[in-house]
């Protein structure tokens, strides 16, 4: 971007399918290009090749993060046994299409609780509350940095320590 408040521009308009309004699709996307804008290679997987998760995050070299959407689910729900299947199965096509990389579970879902049929350990729930943290504390950062008066590789540096130290 020409401005540097460009990229909060782009920021807001990426994050804002990331509601329990939004439709899966929506939702999807948007967790896509936040993915992009965190440094992540970002895709969906089940969308563009009938396959795989609704959304992938790649790091450069270690972990893939496999997002699952259950946004429009009640948030008195709790994540069900077939929910958590449907995470597995994405978990399984990750191992076998990236078998040198650690699998991140992720279940995007209203609650952080789950049945005891579910057998979710070692699946992380993003709920809504700790998707609108993460956003805020992001949105935060970029606010910052793209206010800061200095030269682009001084704003580099400015905004990696702003997420080291909101982390």
């Amino acid at each position: 971007f020409a401005l540097p408040i460009g990229h909060l521009q782009e920021f807001d308009d990426a994050v804002s399918w990331l509601t329990p309004a939004a439709t899966s699709t929506q939702m999807e996307q948007s967790l896509k290009r936040l993915g992009d804008l965190l440094g992540f290679y970002a895709e969906r997987p089940e969308q563009d090749y009938g396959v795989g998760p609704d959304v992938l995050w790649l790091t450069q070299r270690q972990y893939g993060f496999v997002i699952e959407c259950k946004g429009k689910k009640k948030p008195k729900n709790a994540l069900i046994k077939e929910d958590h299947g449907q995470l597995l199965v994405s978990a399984k096509w990750f191992s076998e299409q990236y078998p040198d990389r650690q699998c991140v579970r992720v279940q995007v879902h209203p609650t952080a609780k789950a049945t005891g049929q579910a057998m979710a350990a070692n699946t992380y729930a993003l709920t809504f509350e700790g998707l609108g943290k993460l956003v805020s504390s992001l949105r935060e950062v970029l606010q910052a940095v793209c206010s800061a008066n200095t030269t682009s590789q001084k704003r580099l540096r400015f905004c990696d320590e702003s997420l080291r130290r909101h982390c």
